[in-house]
């Protein structure tokens, strides 16, 4: 079927994605063995089979006798893991005894299906779509005796003309769900440098490095909203220590369900699908307010969502939330946290506090007198912010270094509004750029995150303020408010960014429509040709331009094809002509094997076969009637001329 060099690639490949999560001892007994295959000549093959035999066997005791256990058990991976071992194992040695047997023919096959249960993601999609093309490749390469242009022209051919007939059951198979993998071949899961649950003031002047690594994609399903409202919510501080560190308050994780009675408004609902790349935490980031919780989620007092498990893998959910709402009631407990502050430390931010207090009516003009405060002292937004040694730190940073980024100036102000009266509590996350958007597809970079500030007024609840909009950077622009930006780091060109954008983009839709392809999905699009004929119309005809558009790309990439079809019906023609006893050689001419063979009829199969192949004659006539001569060859008897054949070769 498959010849050994072919057979070796196509295992090759299809084992390459197992590497990335098979033990490391099953990872040395493949590489061992794939140095034996480069050098399998100088061994006995017995030795070979009894070497690979002990040692895959004793590798394969030694790393799962470990999971032996009745925790371990009842987990599937586990035993997708040693099926996937011992799948191997067996190719392994079935291999060294050149058995040809139907499991090696199809292991690659079984391999990919294997893989599947750990890879979900469009790489992976693309990466199988890859093996299956080699693995019909070396099929026609092996079996129909072409070259491996035409070979790969064939199976080209074969793969366009089929799209049509795969989209069709694509849209009306059933869908199986698998478990889903990393990032293409499963990558380590590591500590994002943007985002930690840790709140810690940069109080030593230390530099902080951006990091353009994506932290989230973000679908919406409505409008995106506008920047000033793409705020995803990660974190709650409420407690300051005086020094550098910020405590949260104790979660109380709470039912399913989002408590509507403390809502008094709710409006201005947005859907949207977010994919969190790993993290290993716990949060799942949403925009102010969750109205819904997705699967696997849990929500806190301050309507922060929480993963029940570390997320260490990519991870899709959906959610609607409120961005126009108003809190009507805040628990005792956290209005005193959000006043706490820390005694006999930072004087001038207590009686600036003080000040403003005084001469201010109500607790929306105190929130305007700390806002235009800010706005006067033209903060420096910098990622390299002057050192913090004074006991007084928010005072030093308020009236003297007058530079950071968001972590200070969300702090200073913090402590500022509650030295005025203002319960107050700092939010880190992330916040989203328009510059990296399309249509409603929007990319959350590691330097996308942030940390702002969230003021309780009276009769309004909670009210956003982001004190990092009062800064300026060096050269007095306003920093693109997101954390930490583009200051000191090295500018892409804006054509590589959309580049780089756009294939983001794609890469989105095809997981979403593909990868993500539902049963409700499938009800969905067939309620929507139930509710409207056009809709079956449309899809349709878009069927219809796809079928013309091959059409239309195989005329074009195939013009050569007769040439391939002279081949393939000549190849027929000589099997036919073995099957009655006259053998072809290898080095012999055609026109040599038919004055051989001495049948009229063979004589005017090779000469059209002549004229087709040699003379650059297309005629559809003269290839129609090649075809047909050698479809009804059968019908000629051949017994006269054995003998006289039969004598011209022991000549020869």
């Amino acid at each position: 079927m498959v010849d050994n060099y072919n057979k070796n690639l196509l295992l090759g490949i299809t084992i390459l994605p197992h590497f990335f999560h098979l033990p490391l001892i099953i990872n040395l007994y493949i590489i061992i063995f794939a140095i034996y295959l480069y050098f399998q000549d100088r061994f006995n093959q017995r030795f070979s089979l009894l070497f690979f035999g002990s040692i895959g066997l004793f590798f394969g005791l030694f790393e799962y006798i470990q999971y032996l256990s009745a925790t371990n058990l009842i987990k599937f991976y586990i035993y997708i893991e040693i099926v996937t071992s011992v799948l191997i194992y067996a190719i392994t040695l079935q291999m060294i005894s050149d058995i040809n047997h139907r499991l090696v023919k199809l292991s690659p096959i079984f391999l990919i299906i294997m893989a599947l249960f750990y890879y979900n993601n469009i790489y992976f999609l693309f990466y199988t779509i890859f093996i299956l093309y080699i693995f019909v490749l070396s099929v026609i390469n092996t079996n129909a005796r072409l070259d491996l242009r035409n070979s790969a022209k064939y199976t080209t051919s074969l793969f366009i003309t089929a799209l049509p007939f795969v989209i069709i059951l694509f849209i009306v198979f059933p869908r199986i769900a698998y478990k889903k993998g990393d990032f293409g071949f499963k990558q380590k899961a590591i500590i994002t440098t943007g985002f930690g649950e840790g709140f810690n003031l940069n109080d030593s002047g230390e530099e902080v490095l951006e990091s353009n690594q994506i932290a989230m994609e973000v679908g919406f399903k409505t409008k995106m909203p506008l920047e000033d409202k793409l705020y995803f919510r990660g974190v709650v501080f409420y407690t300051y220590d005086g020094i550098r560190k910020w405590k949260k308050s104790k979660i109380n994780l709470k039912l399913p369900d989002i408590p509507d009675s403390k809502f008094s408004k709710k409006e201005n609902l947005t859907s949207y699908d977010v994919i969190i790349y790993p993290h290993l935490q716990k949060i799942m980031f949403s925009l102010d307010i969750p109205t819904t919780l997705p699967k696997d989620g849990r929500i806190s007092e301050d309507f922060i969502i929480r993963h029940k498990n570390i997320i260490k893998e990519l991870t899709r959910y959906s959610l609607t939330s409120t961005l126009d709402y108003q809190i009507t009631s805040l628990e005792p407990r956290l209005h005193k946290l959000a006043l706490e502050i820390p005694k006999n430390l930072n004087p001038k931010t207590k009686e600036l506090g003080q000040k403003i207090m005084a001469n201010s009516k109500s607790d929306k003009e105190k929130l305007e007198n700390i806002k235009d405060f800010m706005r006067g002292q033209n903060f420096e937004y910098t990622l390299v912010p002057s050192p913090l040694d004074s006991d007084n730190k928010i005072d030093q940073l308020l009236f003297e270094t007058k530079n950071g980024y968001c972590m200070h100036f969300s702090a200073g102000f913090a402590i500022l509004a509650r030295e005025a009266g203002l319960p107050t509590r700092i939010v880190t996350g992330y916040r989203g750029n328009l510059k990296e958007s399309i249509q409603n597809y929007l990319i959350v970079r590691e330097k996308d995150a942030h940390a702002w500030c969230e003021v309780w007024i009276k009769d309004e609840g909670w009210v956003r303020v982001d004190p990092t909009i009062y800064s300026f950077l060096a050269d007095g622009s306003s920093p693109a408010a997101g954390g930490q930006n583009e200051v000191q780091a090295e500018q892409k060109s804006l054509f590589w960014q959309k580049v780089s954008l756009y294939s983001m983009f794609v890469k989105y839709r095809i997981e979403n429509w593909v990868l993500y392809y539902s049963h409700l999905k499938q009800l969905k699009l067939l309620k929507q040709i139930q509710k409207d004929k056009k809709v079956l119309f449309y899809y349709f005809a878009v069927f219809v331009g796809l079928i013309a558009l091959i059409y239309l790309i195989s005329k074009l990439l195939f013009r050569g094809r007769k040439e391939d079809e002279v081949v393939v019906f000549y190849q027929k023609f000589l099997k036919k002509m073995a099957k009655k006893g006259f053998v072809k050689k290898s080095y012999e001419p055609a026109l040599s094997f038919a004055n051989r063979v001495k049948i009229e009829e063979v004589d005017k199969i090779t000469n059209l076969y002549l004229k087709l192949k040699y003379q650059n004659n297309s005629s559809v006539k003269i290839l129609k009637e090649f075809k047909e001569k050698i479809k009804n060859l059968n019908n000629f008897t051949f017994k006269e001329n054995i003998d006289s054949f039969s004598s011209c070769i022991e000549t020869l």
